[in-house]
């Protein structure tokens, strides 16, 4: 194995000696000066011989010792600065240079060059410990992570995302995403659930996206969240909630039911019936006829909520629609404030069905006898030229206590209310491609229905 000098070639050698040579040329131009005026003084005194030559060896000599001094101590110091920087180029911080003899020069140099570690020393100590508590946090995170260089090959992946793939980082890193299955999700927009199949079972995964650089080069994050846990505990706390209210609900029908049928029969079996029994029966057949009906109300709008019909559309204007629609309320006068003929496209039973029934919550809700007031408008979504019929229903009643719970089937605050028909209403909407929601009012009392639904292409007249 050669040593690093005879690795070195000969124009690096030379390169090596450059500064040697300056600093020599250097000192030079400084002593030969005083060198020059001190032997011609002495070559102008007229001294004896053997003091002359005392003299000269003196000057010579001083002019020799004050070249090599000066030029040991300057390229002391220059070395030494720079291999204190060639360390810090290194990310070795250990050299900290001393200062040099009381007044010289390079003092500030020297300080400068030990502040400039100092400063590096702490901002490369502040990283790492940001790296490594980064890359701990990376780690145990309960999220997948992958990082793609632009050619689409795995650059950095955490451990949940190699118990992913079930296999080794050995085995994933350098790879592109078409190879490990995960192109879908780099080619995923931001925020979007994809279903994949991955180490052999199929799941839901929420997909985020990033961008950052390392080293300067571009790299795309994909966080893949597991969504099954999370979906399977909100579908098994709706099956709880929905079976523990129609337990409640099944319950409180059977329970006047079983009572009177149990009277009903024990009255039968007596030999002797007290007065008026007749007119017992009747009555407590028809409890159980009423137990039964509301049960049975019940039990069909569970189905409606399910088994929403199919629409059959075809044109209708919307202002005679409405017109016909109020007119057949009778409790209070539910006012409309015209706007703009328009022309709509869609079920004109099931729309009215919707309508009927937000009117209808509209006007109980609206306690201070106070009517309702219809009103529309035309709007135009951004990035396209659909336009969308914007309808509103405003009520000036106490408003909606909890909004979170208006589309929770079978909760409702009415108290002969089945808590469907808001569902029903937005299923019916949904399916002619429109969009539901009920909110209360910004300023003043009561709440708003609104009802979005697109306008076909001749809607204004």
């Amino acid at each position: 194995m050669s040593s690093p000098n005879k690795s070195k070639t000969k124009g690096e050698r030379k390169s090596e000696h450059k500064p040697e040579l300056w600093v020599l040329i250097a000192s030079l131009i400084a002593i030969l000066p005083l060198c020059f005026v001190s032997l011609i003084l002495l070559s102008m005194a007229k001294l004896p011989e053997h003091l002359f030559w005392t003299l000269l060896f003196m000057v010579v000599g001083s002019f020799i010792w004050s070249l090599v001094y000066l030029q040991r101590r300057i390229l002391f110091a220059l070395r030494s600065i720079s291999n204190a920087l060639m360390s810090l180029a290194e990310s070795d911080y250990s050299i900290r240079l001393g200062l040099c003899e009381r007044g010289q020069i390079l003092d500030e140099v020297v300080r400068s060059v030990n502040r400039l570690r100092d400063l590096l020393h702490a901002e490369r100590t502040g990283a790492a410990e940001t790296g490594a508590l980064f890359a701990r946090v990376v780690e145990k995170v309960d999220v997948a992570l992958f990082a793609f260089d632009p050619h689409g090959n795995l650059c950095m992946v955490n451990e949940r995302g190699l118990l992913l793939l079930n296999r080794s980082r050995k085995e994933v890193l350098e790879k592109s995403a078409q190879m490990l299955g995960l192109a879908a999700c780099l080619a995923s927009a931001d925020n979007k659930v994809l279903r994949l199949n991955l180490a052999g079972s199929a799941s839901n995964w929420l997909i985020k996206k990033a961008q950052y650089r390392e080293f300067g080069a571009p790299r795309e994050l994909v966080i893949m969240s597991d969504l099954t846990a999370p979906l399977r505990e909100k579908e098994l706390e709706a099956w709880q909630r929905l079976v523990a209210v129609l337990r409640h609900e099944i319950s409180n029908a059977l329970a006047p039911i079983k009572s009177y049928s149990q009277t009903l029969g024990w009255t039968l079996r007596q030999t002797e019936r007290h007065e008026g029994w007749e007119q017992d029966c009747i009555e407590g057949l028809a409890v159980i006829e009423r137990q039964t009906t509301a049960l049975n109300y019940m039990m069909q709008s569970y189905k409606n909520l399910n088994q929403l019909p199919t629409p059959v559309p075809h044109y209708f204007d919307l202002q005679p629609w409405l017109a016909e629609i109020v007119k057949q309320e009778l409790r209070l006068p539910v006012q409309i404030f015209s706007g703009e003929p328009l022309e709509l496209y869609g079920d004109r039973e099931l729309l009215s069905q919707a309508l009927v029934n937000i009117i209808n919550n509209a006007i109980e809700a609206s306690t201070n006898a106070q009517p309702p007031i219809i009103s529309w408008q035309v709007l135009t979504r951004p990035g396209n030229n659909h336009t969308w019929l914007t309808l509103d229903i405003t009520d000036f009643g106490e408003g909606v206590a909890n909004e979170d719970n208006l589309f929770v089937p079978f909760f409702t605050t009415k108290a002969k209310g089945s808590g469907i028909g808001l569902l029903v209403c937005r299923g019916i909407i949904e399916v002619h491609g429109g969009h539901f929601n009920l909110m209360n009012k910004a300023h003043g009392q009561g709440c708003i229905a609104r009802i979005q639904l697109p306008l076909p292409l001749s809607a204004h007249h």
